[in-house]
């Protein structure tokens, strides 16, 4: 008889029922130690069937961090090429050490930039792209004002996905710890009514919640 082992919940049963891979968790102990947020072993298991699944030619990511969620897509879509875009400079150099192989075999690229200047997209050269997926894990505040802006770049067909779009829980709470916080939280909280109204999104219930928008 087999002798089972007990979990303290569902999320530790799940990683150690479909354990991530040795190159994903020194990245993760990486992000820990550095205190670099990256997308929970939840989050990436959706993004890794959602990639699988679409098979998308071309992604783009906002918000690379130290590139898990890259590696995430990557492996998922083998034959896809990524565009990746971070802002930070230190987490910017940090993805290209971790994807290095990646970036020589040109399956990903990764660029340094504020996403929210019009002049980067024009000298990235990103303006006439169509992408079937891109992903968001970037400024909460901004995440309506990005669909607003790429949702001509996405594909017939094509997905945006955006992550932590619940802020915390604060979206739903109102709870928000200072005032800080309370412009990107309103702003999210229009967002997804506005979503809700146009029928063409859902959220899935994981983490802090991820969004994903459908273009017919």
């Amino acid at each position: 008889m087999t002798d089972y082992q007990a979990y303290p919940n569902e999320s530790a049963y799940l990683e150690a029922l479909f354990p991530e891979s040795n190159e994903i968790k020194s990245m993760r102990a990486y992000a820990a130690e550095n205190h670099i947020p990256v997308v929970v072993p939840e989050v990436a298991r959706a993004l890794k069937m959602i990639a699988a699944l679409k098979k998308p030619v071309h992604i783009l990511e906002l918000g690379t961090a130290i590139g898990l969620s890259t590696l995430i897509l990557a492996q998922a879509a083998p034959a896809a090429k990524i565009t990746s875009i971070e802002i930070n400079e230190k987490r910017y150099a940090d993805a290209r050490r971790f994807l290095a192989s990646y970036l020589i075999s040109g399956q990903v690229q990764l660029l340094q930039g504020d996403i929210r200047s019009e002049g980067f997209w024009a000298s990235a050269g990103l303006n006439d792209q169509v992408y079937d997926l891109i992903f968001i894990d970037a400024a909460k505040g901004q995440y309506a004002a990005l669909a607003d802006r790429l949702w001509q770049h996405v594909s017939p067909g094509g997905l945006m996905i955006f992550d932590d779009i619940l802020q915390h829980g604060w979206v739903a709470t109102l709870a928000y710890p200072n005032h800080r916080q309370k412009t990107a939280v309103l702003r999210l909280r229009q967002f997804l009514e506005d979503v809700a109204a146009s029928g063409r999104g859902h959220v899935l219930n994981i983490d802090d919640g991820v969004l994903l928008l459908i273009k017919e």
